[in-house]
């Protein structure tokens, strides 16, 4: 490959270039959202230069710096999954049926990195059903796809890592 198997040179080229993947990163999740291009932009490059990633960056922390950059599309996506088919949201293309399963790859692979965000992002989706649910903006089977939705999202990324999940949630 391009880094010929050596595991040290893929941690610098992730660190070098964490901050324009960050960066590039909130770009496209942001694309659509907000429509002015230099808003979007700033907000791209205010995100790439946070002072915890640039810490992330500077202490060497690969976890926290690849959990920053995958953070956007994840994001992104759990939105999208949570607003479901029925549901067009401004600059966001409406939930396809991979949407779900495109999530839970990006959870599962923000979840090795930082275990610590698996758990929040699961309990703020299951807040949002419930406040989609007292609303009424879901209810029926509509209520129960976003169920199946969100629990496609969530709970596939502890069955991709299942061994290493096992372990972490026992202690």
């Amino acid at each position: 490959g391009l880094l010929l198997g050596k595991v040290p040179w893929a941690i610098v080229a992730l660190l070098l270039l964490a901050v324009p993947l960050a960066g590039l990163s909130a770009w496209w999740s942001l694309r659509g959202v907000i429509g002015s291009v230099s808003v979007r932009m700033w907000a791209s490059i205010a995100y790439a230069v946070l002072p915890g990633m640039t810490a992330a960056i500077a202490t060497g922390r690969i976890g926290t710096t690849a959990a920053v950059i995958l953070a956007p599309p994840t994001a992104r996506a759990l939105i999208r999954t949570l607003a479901g088919p029925d549901r067009q949201l401004p600059g966001l293309a409406p939930c396809r049926t991979r949407t779900p399963w495109w999530t839970a790859l990006l959870l599962a692979a923000v979840t090795s990195v930082m275990p610590v965000l698996w758990p929040v992002v699961f309990i703020v989706s299951l807040l949002a059903v419930i406040i989609l649910a007292i609303r009424g903006s879901r209810r029926g089977r509509a209520l129960l796809t976003t169920l199946g939705r969100l629990a496609i999202a969530t709970l596939v990324p502890l069955l991709l890592l299942a061994p290493w999940s096992l372990l972490l949630i026992l202690k």
